[in-house]
């Protein structure tokens, strides 16, 4: 273990090994102990509204007490053995299900509501349908979609005629509804029974798009066609397929994206069923495979600059796969067929949720959107095995708990130039030395409460704390993530059904 990592491990905590987590899964709560700061109750038992603040009634209190008082936590649901299990060999299975629509929806709404954009969501609204238009605006907008896609709409290229009447809303968010559509597929003749002809059935989601109110028209086809272009192309077991852009009806100013259906939910509901987080295992199958996603997203040369939970959807036996590219940027490729040189193209302006957002997009004009899917990787993951979030939003001087981590940094940094000094001056480390580094870290940090970390597995503490650096320059890129020794040993259940 290099001088580093001996110091970062000083501040974890050795009780709280994988094993300890297994053996608890039989339990409905866990006692892991975190000093980030913990996503707001959204559907509180007692109907109250919740409070968002993360400092609400410790403004006089002491760091050991401001680190209790941030762990409230959202996620205070049970979670049964019966969805996550872990089998004899040390393999483990995955048995998910979509939640029920009214949760699904109201959860939704809520988040989309404030709960992670905070002020500037609260001005977002939902669509209570068709934008009226005029017959000339709507064939104007028609035309211009088509144009771009390089079609003509006829009565055949409709959704209602080509994929069938859609159905239930199984999400709302700020941009429209997502539906679903059940399509018939022709039974074979072995396939006389009702039950035999039910599973003849595709589903398949459809996300409605509507021009918003200021929006103009050119920005709207462009939004539009973009995510399409970007979405239709991607090929990858953890992407979600799309398969068609079309209008709803010849008359409607509706436009529908065809997905493929993920029958387990998505992974924001999934933290939110659980307590504490999930099972260290559970959080590490879907962290391996959010990264083996990303790294074929940023092979193609597409960032995808919204990386959070409620985007990250799950099909019933436990396979990640990463949706919604409306803030997703192409950003490099080979300049032609003959040439070995890449071309790097850096992203402009803040988009995604602010708990999720690297800080350079906040202070930098430009910015490598790979580095910033890096970071959002990285508080994902703590959301998985936390239960909790580790900022409202990564701005120094502006949110009290980032704030402490980049004082947890600099008292690892400031450590490990001291004792580095010394060695270079001795050319040899005192062991006494090390101890006394590790000592301080101990003590400042729960003095201060700044070990946003705590109760991380050491491999997962150490790539996390890398993946975090505020310097996106020395942000490991996700290719380099996935070869680290932690993650390479991390077991995917998805990885090994894939490979068999």
């Amino acid at each position: 273990m290099g001088f580093f990592q001996y110091l970062l491990s000083s501040s974890h905590q050795q009780d709280s090994p994988l094993q300890q987590r297994i053996n608890k899964q039989s339990s409905a709560t866990t006692n892991t102990t975190s000093t980030t700061t913990v996503l707001p109750t959204m559907l509180s038992s007692n109907n109250q509204q919740p409070n968002l603040s993360p400092t609400a009634g410790s403004s006089s209190s002491s760091p050991t007490d401001h680190q209790q008082q941030h762990h409230h936590h959202l996620f205070h649901m049970h979670t049964t053995n019966e969805r996550f299990r872990i089998l004899e060999d040390g393999t483990h299975e995955h048995h998910l299900s979509s939640p029920a629509q009214n949760r699904l929806t109201s959860s939704i709404n809520d988040f989309v509501d404030g709960l992670f954009h905070r002020e500037s969501a609260r001005s977002l609204r939902l669509w209570g349908g068709d934008r009226r238009m005029s017959p000339e605006e709507l064939q104007e907008e028609r035309n211009a979609i088509d144009a771009s896609l390089h079609r003509t709409t006829t009565p055949e290229t409709c959704l209602a005629q080509k994929w069938g009447v859609t159905q239930e809303v199984i999400g709302k968010g700020a941009f429209g509804k997502i539906r679903i559509i059940r399509r018939e597929v022709p039974a074979s003749s072995s396939s006389a029974d009702e039950e035999q002809q039910q599973q003849q059935q595709q589903l398949f989601a459809v996300k409605e798009f509507r021009r918003k109110g200021a929006e103009t028209l050119k920005s709207y086809v462009k939004r539009l066609v973009s995510e399409y272009e970007i979405s239709s192309v991607l090929q990858h077991r953890h992407i979600v397929a799309t398969f068609d852009l079309l209008p709803l009806t010849e008359t409607s100013s509706t436009y529908c994206l065809v997905m493929e259906y993920c029958d387990g939910g998505d992974l924001f509901e999934l933290i939110f069923e659980s307590s504490d987080g999930l099972a260290t295992a559970e959080a590490n199958c879907f962290f391996k495979q959010l990264l083996q996603g990303v790294a074929y997203l940023h092979s193609v040369g597409i960032a995808h600059r919204d990386i959070k939970p409620e985007n990250l959807l799950l099909t019933s036996n436990g396979c990640l796969k990463i949706s919604d590219f409306g803030s997703s940027v192409y950003i490099g490729g080979r300049k032609d067929d003959h040439e070995d040189e890449d071309v790097m193209y850096y992203c402009k302006g803040i988009v995604g949720s602010e708990p999720y957002i690297a800080p350079e997009q906040f202070v930098q004009s430009s910015y490598d959107g790979r580095r910033a899917d890096v970071w959002s990787c990285a508080v994902v993951y703590v959301a998985m095995a936390t239960g909790s979030h580790l900022w409202h939003v990564a701005r120094q001087g502006e949110d009290d708990d980032y704030d402490r981590f980049l004082r947890f940094r600099q008292l690892l940094d400031s450590e490990r130039q001291r004792v580095k000094q010394m060695h270079n001056n001795n050319h040899h480390l005192d062991p006494s030395e090390i101890q006394r580094a590790r000592e301080v870290i101990r003590r400042r940090a729960q003095e201060d409460g700044c070990d946003m970390l705590t109760g991380l597995e050491f491999g997962a503490k150490k790539l996390v704390y890398r993946m975090l650096d505020p310097n996106p320059l020395k942000r490991p890129c996700i290719e380099q993530i996935l070869n680290s020794p932690w993650a390479t040993n991390v077991w995917s259940c998805q990885s090994a059904a894939h490979d068999t």
